[in-house]
């Protein structure tokens, strides 16, 4: 069972990965900062470090949660064909 501090945790994690995304999008990863995240995030810097370790952790999380590879593979797998000709046509 799920207490209010999971909750509460997951919630803001959530809103880190959201708005390290969509800061990324905007303005590159090198140009992104932790306080940056924070800001937008809602979050005081603590509220960032309980979550995770480093900016590359937050990369790494939002890499894979935004990736289209989650819409791709399911399809690739039903794909038919013998030669990589074949599966595109």
């Amino acid at each position: 069972m799920v207490n209010r501090h999971q909750e509460k945790s997951a919630a803001s994690r959530a809103r880190i990965v959201q708005a390290a995304h969509a800061l990324f999008v905007e303005q590159g990863y090198t140009a992104t900062s932790m306080r940056q995240i924070a800001a937008r995030a809602g979050l005081t810097l603590g509220g960032i470090y309980a979550q995770f370790a480093n900016k590359e952790q937050i990369w790494s999380t939002v890499f894979f949660e935004f990736h289209p590879y989650r819409d791709i593979l399911p399809i690739v797998e039903q794909a038919e064909g013998d030669t990589l000709e074949a599966l595109l046509l």
